[in-house]
């Protein structure tokens, strides 16, 4: 090469550097990370991909490098499949937990951080007619997540509780279900009843109205579905709910089941007689016993009056009721002029995997999508209580989700520690042991004592 291709060559060169071109147009240059096309995947149990594709299309038109891939598994399965995933250093960005999980799997959640890094997509117009332009202008933002006072303001107490662990939340609800009263208007009417009960002295007086025993003693009709554990599928939550209606204060401020305590005791002894007593033939209140069918098959071919379940039971009711009848939903009944109602919360949580390489991206939708603006979308397909105070009120407008709704502020929950399913097993035994055995007040306060033991050694 010549001496002058040289000089020419070496004065464009600095040229371009000078003039900041290079700088633009450098094909060596990569795209910052968060810019980068990347796929999230997420993994439920409860919902088709129909009820929250409409919220995956909204977030990616706002973050046009981000897909997301959803999975829907059997709930036997689930968690086999979750644990399977991360030995293997795969499975879910994003996953649901039910909300009496997340200390069991706190190990295996990113929490939520306090500022996020998404991708944004703007597209502008410059010059006019002919001569217009449009850039696509690609950037990364830094947003403010929710934040510990935000899950105070928007969500009722429970959330809070159940979602936050040492100043960190660990993930965020898109609907909340409480348990409620499900009842058969036909029955209820045929027993000369007008209203559902508002207080568990009206219920019990209604369900002695209503069951009927034939000449061998066997329920032609029940009342209600209450008092056993084999064939009542919500039968610890239903205790609970009476624990917390007596005033038990059943968890200590480390987190540790508090039914060592005498007055605790006592209270909590009275909820599981009162329990007990629907499934005792000699009670006036005698209405069900382990002998009968599954108590939502009773209730779905019409020989129950009163069922205690969750909203997602309309679905299953409405599919499979074959006699059809009126069905209704109403609030759980409380004690007579209590002043502070209780209502048992049981519902599922989004929150993120420790194995996620995409974490920012991960949160980013979690938090898009429980906002009010966005979740509505969710809860108009599902037909889903909300989990949000905003919410409230419009879902009120809903008969059958009205009671559900109201019963959001009052809901409470339970620390489960590692082992959830461990614990439900425990309680069972205590109920059962309760009731056939003949006990005396100082063996039963034994049972319990033991059972908190047990129960205190799975919380960490």
């Amino acid at each position: 090469m010549s001496k002058n291709k040289i000089i020419i060559l070496s004065f464009v060169f600095v040229l371009l550097t000078t003039s900041g071109f290079a700088c633009t147009f450098n094909p060596f240059k990569k795209k910052p990370i968060e810019l980068q096309p990347l796929k999230l995947s997420v993994w439920y149990v409860h919902e088709d991909s129909s009820s929250l594709k409409p919220l995956f299309d909204k977030y990616r038109e706002l973050h046009p490098t981000i897909s997301i891939s959803y999975q829907k598994f059997g709930i036997d399965e689930y968690e086999r499949q979750l644990l399977e995933a991360w030995a293997e250093d795969r499975g879910p960005d994003i996953y649901f937990l039910p909300n009496n999980w997340i200390a069991k799997y706190k190990s295996k959640i990113t929490p939520l951080p306090s500022k996020i890094k998404l991708p944004y997509r703007e597209i502008k117009s410059t010059g006019i007619g002919s001569l217009q332009k449009t850039d696509v202008i690609d950037s990364v933002k830094e947003v403010k997540t929710t934040s510990l006072n935000d899950l105070i303001q928007n969500y009722p107490n429970v959330v809070y509780e159940d979602v936050v662990k040492g100043n960190e939340i660990y993930g965020l609800p898109m609907s909340l279900d409480t348990l409620g009263l499900f009842y058969n208007e036909d029955l209820l009417r045929y027993a000369n009843i007008s209203f559902p009960p508002e207080t568990w002295t009206e219920f019990n007086n209604m369900i002695k109205n209503i069951s009927l025993l034939d000449q061998n003693n066997n329920f032609e009709q029940s009342g209600t579905a209450l008092g056993t554990t084999n064939n009542i599928t919500n039968a610890v939550d239903i205790l609970m709910l009476l624990m917390f209606q007596n005033g038990v204060e059943l968890v200590a401020a480390n987190n540790h089941i508090n039914l060592e305590d005498q007055k605790n005791q006592d209270l909590a002894i009275a909820a599981i007689n009162f329990y007990n007593d629907y499934s005792n033939p000699i009670k006036e209140v005698y209405s069900w016993n382990q002998s009968q069918d599954d108590a939502l098959e009773a209730f779905i071919n019409g020989q129950v009056a009163f069922f205690f379940g969750y909203p997602y039971h309309i679905k299953q009711i409405k599919s499979r009721t074959t006699n059809k009848f009126n069905l209704k939903t109403a609030k759980v009944p409380q004690i007579t002029n209590t002043l502070r109602p209780a209502n048992f919360a049981n519902y599922w949580v989004m929150t993120v995997s420790h194995k996620t390489n995409n974490k920012d991206a991960a949160w980013g939708f979690i938090d898009f999508a429980t906002r009010k603006e966005n979740v509505k979308m969710y809860l108009e397909k599902t037909g889903k209580p909300t989990a949000l105070k905003s919410l409230k009120e419009e879902q009120e407008n809903n008969l059958e989700l009205k009671p559900f709704a109201e019963q959001i502020l009052t809901a409470r929950s339970w620390y489960r520690g590692n082992s959830p399913e461990k614990v439900e097993e425990y309680i069972i035994e205590m109920i059962n042991q309760i009731k056939s055995e003949n006990l005396t007040l100082k063996m039963i306060r034994s049972l319990l004592s033991n059972t908190t033991i047990k129960i205190n050694q799975t919380i960490k």
